[in-house]
């Protein structure tokens, strides 16, 4: 069936408004299923791992986010039984291409297709977001990949030491004036006891856990490592002119088709050697050419509606 916009409603092909009834489809998508650091919730992922664990990045993946391809068939029609058409499924930015620059994860797109390909079979539409919070998860966030952060600078596992970013793994050690002394602890009933002396030591009976407040994380969007992140990405070209990054050969990175010798070659077939972009460029260029990797891998299927 198709779909698109007319006088400003959705339509079908005979003119028909058209009532989306949709559904996110899935928060455990923003982070790995296996070998990985988790910012957001443990419950998340099962697997125990270290903060910021560099040696996991190749071999983590997002396959089975956001349920094993074996379960999709009862997802989707309990979805359809409650009435629900249309799914706006969250991807990441580091689930394509976590593993380092151009190096996509095919695995995780051969999933994310067939997981779609169930969807049309119950005739639930799609709506594909290439979703990012603050970042990354090394900002306190989701999105993009590590190599990003560390292309630019940043030493990630400093990040907490000068309050460049605050994470679920590294609050209530001490590194943050807006956390210092808050701690939780479990109680007899199995509810939770938010308590503090003001100086750091925390009371209460059961584990002495620390306490991640609701809603703190958007507050990174204000830090020096999403807030860099971001400045560079959308305008780099204008506050860091000169911060320049090599490109691998045959790939200029600005993401026009033609590589650096078609551009830098003169008339006797020399090459010169400026063979780098902005970091503007670089990380633009690489955001798209993973999205664009993720829709061409998804051609064809009926039942996507849009991207964004």
């Amino acid at each position: 069936m198709g779909i698109r916009i007319k006088h400003g409603e959705f339509v079908d092909e005979h003119n028909r408004v058209l009532n989306l009834r949709g559904i996110n489809v899935g928060g455990s998508s923003k982070v790995p299923s296996t070998n990985s650091n988790n910012n957001h919730n443990n419950s998340n992922n099962n697997n125990n791992n270290n903060e910021n664990d560099h040696s996991t990045q190749s071999s983590i993946t997002f396959v089975n986010r956001p349920f094993p391809l074996t379960t999709a068939p009862l997802h989707f029609a309990r979805l359809r039984a409650c009435g629900f058409t249309l799914i706006r499924f969250i991807v990441t930015w580091e689930a394509i291409e976590h593993a380092g620059p151009d190096q996509y994860d095919i695995e995780y797109l051969t999933y994310v297709r067939s997981i779609l390909e169930v969807a049309a079979e119950y005739d639930i539409r799609v709506y594909l977001d290439p979703h990012q919070d603050v970042w990354s998860r090394w900002t306190g966030g989701d999105g993009a990949p590590l190599w990003t952060l560390e292309m630019v600078g940043f030493d990630v596992e400093s990040l907490r030491e000068c309050e460049a970013a605050i994470t679920m793994e590294s609050y209530g050690r001490g590194n943050s004036s807006a956390e210092r002394g808050w701690r939780r602890s479990s109680s007899n009933d199995g509810g939770v006891v938010v308590v503090s002396d003001g100086n750091g030591n925390g009371s209460g009976s059961g584990s002495d856990a620390i306490g991640f407040p609701k809603m703190i994380w958007p507050t990174n969007y204000f830090k020096l490592a999403c807030a860099t992140m971001f400045t560079l990405f959308w305008a780099g070209e204008r506050f860091a002119p000169h911060f320049m990054v090599d490109v691998n050969d045959g790939d200029d990175g600005d993401g026009d088709g033609e590589d650096v010798d078609d551009k830098n070659s003169s008339n006797d077939g020399s090459s010169k050697s400026n063979k780098q972009v902005n970091i503007q460029t670089y990380l633009q260029t690489h955001y798209t050419n993973a999205m664009a990797e993720l829709l061409k891998h998804l051609i064809g299927l009926p039942n996507i509606v849009g991207i964004g």
